[in-house]
């Protein structure tokens, strides 16, 4: 708040001294509204790694549940034998799977999800990835699997989660997965499944499944993924989102430090 320089009382930002009726008014640099300057850093630790939240999504919201904090180097998720305990979870094994932290040789932190052996996967969601020989994807609650020779010619996929159906594929067109007739080329009835679900077709690097912005996602079956912030992945009928804060840039602080 501005200080009148004569008798040094407050006085109402552009006032009038009400006391001793001076006019110059000493402004403040907050009342003058100082930017702060671009180069000043949010204040974070730099002597510790940083520290990832977990959330197990509720079963009735797309983002929000309970909290975790990955503060180990090795967490473990389960049924049974975990650091982290989902009983309740009969599609989870004992010990489903793990995140690890490691840190590069450019001190850059790395947090990888890495299945145990599960039997019945760790998926990963995904908007668009490379299709290889024997990827699991699951759309919805139908486990579908992609098959291909080593020439790349006799594709077809695999409906696993109904009644199991072998689907040859054109090789040289894309077409749609989905629920209806009217909006897919190849139907799958199942009602987590979207009208058009995702999109298969060729690229330069091999076929490509793209998720067409459905509902209840597209998911790739994992053996080990470098975890991400927002990225999500199911362990059974359960699924996670990862929140990771950002990490400082330690050398640009170090150097910045004002020595007084």
């Amino acid at each position: 708040m501005p200080t009148c320089q004569t008798c040094r009382r407050h006085v109402a930002a552009g006032q009038r001294c009400h006391a001793c009726h001076a006019v110059e008014i000493e402004v403040t640099a907050v009342d003058q509204h100082v930017p702060v300057t671009q180069t000043t850093h949010p204040m974070r630790p730099i002597n510790r790694p940083p520290v990832p939240r977990l959330i197990a999504v509720d079963d009735d919201h797309t983002t929000d549940g309970e909290c975790f904090r990955l503060r180990a180097a090795e967490t473990t998720l389960g049924r049974r034998d975990a650091t982290l305990l989902f009983a309740g979870d009969a599609d989870m094994s004992a010990s489903h799977a793990r995140i690890t932290r490691e840190c590069t040789a450019q001190q850059r932190y790395i947090w990888r999800l890495i299945d145990n052996g599960s039997t019945n996967g760790t998926f990963v969601r995904i908007t668009k990835t490379i299709l290889r020989h024997d990827d699991q994807i699951r759309l919805g609650r139908t486990l579908v699997r992609w098959r291909s020779n080593a020439e790349g010619v006799d594709l077809h996929i695999v409906v696993e989660s109904e009644q199991p159906r072998r689907i040859p594929i054109d090789a040289k067109r894309p077409f749609v997965i989905g629920r209806e007739a009217s909006h897919a080329d190849v139907m799958i009835s199942d009602v987590t499944v979207d009208p058009a679900h995702a999109r298969l077709h060729f690229e330069a690097d091999g076929w490509v499944i793209e998720d067409l912005q459905s509902l209840n996602g597209t998911w790739q079956r994992i053996d080990s993924h470098d975890l991400l912030a927002r990225d999500e992945f199911l362990l059974g009928e359960q699924r996670f989102r990862f929140e990771c804060p950002a990490v400082p840039d330690t050398a640009a602080i170090s150097t910045g430090l004002v020595h007084q």
